[in-house]
Parts: structure tokens; sequence; C-alpha cells
């Protein structure tokens, strides 16, 4: 008898274990989905705020722009070698070239940021198929899906979160060339 007990509750431990796991896989898998959702709208404030960033920075490169004229014009200023002698022209063309530098790194930011939503709207849907799916049969293998997710997330985790403005990796234009186009 006791032979007995132990191998129905044997069974009925093997029996309970695809349903422990499609229970854990579709818990894992609503908690990936609540985490797609939350970093696809970090990535929209980001989109967001780099987009009022850089309509910042436009008016003033067309601010600085206008000085720049002035002053060369007001001056007479027609060369760099004449502009370099110029204190207050100096100072609005090296700002000319720092928000020039912001506007490269922010719009490579944007198509990053761009990129990682395409790829995040991609994970979503293909979570909601896996939630379906898990609702509606007994056994869903979803431990290979459930890895790639992990991956993709850890990939896409950084560009949600941080956004470096470095301009010294950025390549300026050279204030002689920007000058001479001014």
């Amino acid at each position: 008898m006791r032979h007995h007990t132990i191998c129905f509750f044997t069974l009925i431990f093997l029996l309970c274990l695809p349903t422990c796991n499609k229970r854990d896989a579709k818990k894992e898998t609503k908690e990936k989905y609540e985490t797609v959702i939350s970093l696809m709208e970090k990535l929209h404030e980001k989109h967001v705020n780099i987009d009022n960033t850089i309509k910042k920075f436009k008016d003033k490169k067309t601010e600085f722009k206008k000085a720049i004229k002035g002053i060369k014009s007001k001056r007479g200023i027609s060369s760099y070698a004449e502009a370099e002698n110029n204190k207050p022209l100096m100072i609005h063309l090296t700002a000319y070239q720092k928000v020039e530098a912001y506007l490269k790194i922010l719009k490579e930011e944007d198509k990053k940021t761009e990129q990682a939503a395409i790829e995040l709207y991609g994970i979503q849907m293909q979570l909601e198929l896996d939630i379906e799916m898990l609702e509606s049969i007994e056994n869903a293998d979803l431990e290979e899906t459930l890895k790639q997710l992990n991956l993709v997330i850890d990939k896409i985790q950084p560009t949600a979160d941080n956004l470096v403005l470095n301009d010294e990796n950025t390549p300026k234009t050279p204030l002689e060339k920007l000058f001479n186009e001014l």
C-alpha cells in the first residue's frame, strides 16, 4: 500500500510539472511584456526630449550664425586670420562649432532610439502572441524565446536609459571652415 501511495504522489507530481512550467512561463512572459512596455515608454520620452533639444539647438545655431555674419559685416572681416583676432567673433564661432557637434550627436542618438523602439515593438508583438498561446494551450515551450528576449532587453536597456553627450568623441568642423561657410 505504501509503495502505491508513493507511486501515486510521484505520478501526480510528474503530471503537474508541465502545468507548473506553463504557469512559470506565462508569468515570466507577462513580466517581460511589462518590461518591454516600460522600455517603450522610456524610449518615447527620450525621443521627445531629443527632439525638443534638437529644436532648441537649431535655434541657437541660427542665432550664432546671425551674430557671426553681423560681426563679420560690421567689422569688415573677410579672412579667418582676421577673425582669430576678434574675440566676440571667435566666441560665437566656437559656440556655433559646439552646437553643430551636439546636433550630430543628438541626431545619431535619435536614430538609435528609433531602432530600439522598432525592435521593442517587434518583441511586444511576439510576447502578445506568446501570452495568447500560453492562455490557450497546456504546454508551450517558450524557453528559447525567453532567452532571446533576455538578450534583446539587455541590448536595448542601456539605449533607453542613457543619453551620453560627449562632444570630444564627435568630430568638430574646423573653425576656419565654419568661418568660410558663414
